[in-house]
């Protein structure tokens, strides 16, 4: 598994290996800026989290998006899959691969954007060492609520040959996905793309008086643990998929 691993990087674009870094310096640049432009004196590392998380839950699933078309357009677009299947793996082994080189690009990106957001916000906030077990949460909590994302996107892009649709279906739902939360009976907490805002130990709310504050989320491990257990659900149906559907 690792060998085919090491292949698909081999014939990548190398500027693919770019993404996570750069939508990650993206979110920072926004987040940096609203926090600069509006300066928060109550909950500001707090609120610094917030904003972060917003943007990320537009950059980060496009960029995905991007490599997971990447990843799968490598073989497709030269008809490689006959050669890969050669390979001495089975056909699950192929797509737990294929999986292992997306969620390599969600830990360098979130990695790097845990780096980037404590350094910078002890430029403009100040040094704040009791909020670091917060941070750590806050950033685990997100890589976990997003796996169920990219096993979706991968899943897409290594079915559908022609990569204008998962990459259409991909930025869309990237771009749309808080309009989810005006869904009926909290239909919207239920689907994957409003996971990252409901795994956060904090939240943000308005009253009747349009007045902002931020509280503690009531229970954000129970979208965690759903967060697991769809993002498995999702990877084992994909898998399956996969490994019964001729994609040649």
């Amino acid at each position: 598994m690792w060998t085919l691993v090491q292949i698909d990087f081999k014939k990548m674009n190398k500027y693919v290996f770019l993404l996570p870094f750069i939508s990650g310096a993206f979110v920072l640049l926004l987040a940096s800026l609203s926090i600069r432009n509006n300066p928060i004196t109550e909950s500001p590392w707090e609120s610094y989290l917030l904003q972060m998380s917003t943007v990320c839950a537009i950059f980060f699933p496009i960029s995905m998006t991007l490599i997971c078309s990447h990843i799968a357009n490598s073989e497709h677009r030269y008809d490689m899959w006959k050669q890969t299947f050669t390979l001495p793996l089975r056909k699950s082994g192929i797509y737990f691969a294929k999986l292992i080189e997306c969620i390599i690009a969600e830990i360098a990106f979130f990695v790097s954007l845990m780096i980037g957001f404590t350094f910078i916000g002890f430029i403009f906030l100040g040094i704040d060492f009791s909020l670091i077990n917060l941070i750590l949460k806050a950033f685990v909590s997100l890589f976990i609520a997003y796996i169920p994302i990219i096993a979706f996107q991968l899943w897409l892009s290594l079915i559908v040959k022609n990569q204008a649709f998962p990459l259409s279906i991909g930025i869309f739902l990237a771009i749309f996905s808080y309009t989810f939360y005006v869904f009926p009976f909290d239909i919207g907490r239920l689907l994957i793309w409003t996971f990252p805002s409901s795994v956060l130990p904090i939240q943000l709310v308005i009253d009747e008086a349009q007045n902002m504050s931020i509280i503690q989320t009531a229970n954000p491990g129970m979208y965690v643990a759903l967060s697991l257990i769809v993002g498995a659900l999702i990877i084992l149906i994909s898998m399956l998929h996969f490994t019964k559907r001729d994609i040649m």
